[in-house]
């Protein structure tokens, strides 16, 4: 069991740059940062509208005018027909959050998209807002706390609520990451690292409410990936003023802090509570 505890977290590790990577520059699981692009009021014929998904990944165009429309994209460089009752969804370049682009200097940069129809000529406008985010360190302090107390107060049978409460958590924010991608395509890979720690989060909970030993283990798995894949890739909604989860972001902080603070708990109250129990000596 210590061997396959030691196999696991070497590819959660090796795993690890990847997702941070995607984080960072493509979009993961629960994008957040202090960028944020929206729509911003303009006229456009009747029936037509623009929205903005998953904060600039990409826009999408409803025609509900009657007539076709011509999308041209920022720059001239593509031209695309939407049919009387169609959509079209594609990648705009000009409304994908940069920060190499839009930051403290520069907080607020404009994007605009041409449409024609009619022989007329309309404009799709947008922005992008830097704005700060909120201070970690409460956030860093309370994880810190609750992992203290799950140490402190730890026994075996015990552990089955920290490390239950924790996949929970856990699941709870992956679900409303999820919902707020709703669209998007290629979205298993990106979860399946948390399957797995859910599922042994699981079976080891059940043997520990049953005062089995091997839990211990399968819940130190299950814990050590919760870790290391919250600060991979939910611990930016602790400092970032957008979070794309479908949950208030306070709220989503509170299961982020949950999951990494009974988490790194329970991997703290593991050397006590793994060692064998002596018997008393006779006299």
């Amino acid at each position: 069991m210590r061997v396959l505890l030691l196999v696991v977290l070497l590819l959660l590790a090796g795993a690890a740059p990847a997702a941070a990577h995607d984080v960072s520059e493509h979009g993961a699981p629960g994008v957040a940062s202090n960028l944020r692009s929206t729509p911003v009021s303009a006229p456009l014929p009747g029936g037509v509208t623009v929205d903005v998904l998953h904060n600039g990944q990409a826009l999408l165009l409803r025609n509900g005018s009657g007539v076709p429309v011509t999308v041209v994209t920022s720059g001239g460089s593509a031209r695309m027909e939407v049919p009387a009752g169609g959509r079209l969804q594609w990648h705009e370049d000009a409304a994908h959050p940069d920060p190499s682009v839009v930051g403290p200097d520069r907080p607020v940069r404009q994007w605009r998209v041409e449409l024609l129809t009619g022989g007329q000529r309309y404009e799709a406008v947008g922005e992008v807002r830097w704005t700060p985010g909120p201070s970690p360190w409460p956030w860093f302090a309370a994880a810190a706390v609750l992992a203290a107390v799950v140490a402190a107060a730890a026994r075996r049978r015990w552990l089955a609520a920290p490390l239950g409460a924790a996949v929970a958590a856990s699941v709870t924010h992956n679900a409303a990451a999820l919902a707020a991608r709703a669209g998007e395509s290629s979205l298993l890979g990106d979860y399946l690292p948390q399957a797995g720690c859910w599922a042994l989060g699981a079976a080891a909970a059940y043997l520990l409410a049953r005062d089995r030993g091997d839990g211990l283990w399968l819940g130190a798995l299950a814990s050590a990936g919760l870790v290391l894949l919250t600060a991979t890739r939910a611990a930016p909604v602790l400092w970032s003023s957008t979070v794309l989860v479908s949950l208030p972001a306070t709220l989503d902080r509170l299961l982020v802090i949950a999951a990494s603070g009974l988490a790194a708990g329970y991997l703290l109250a593991l050397p006590r509570i793994a060692q064998p129990v002596r018997a008393p000596r006779r006299p």
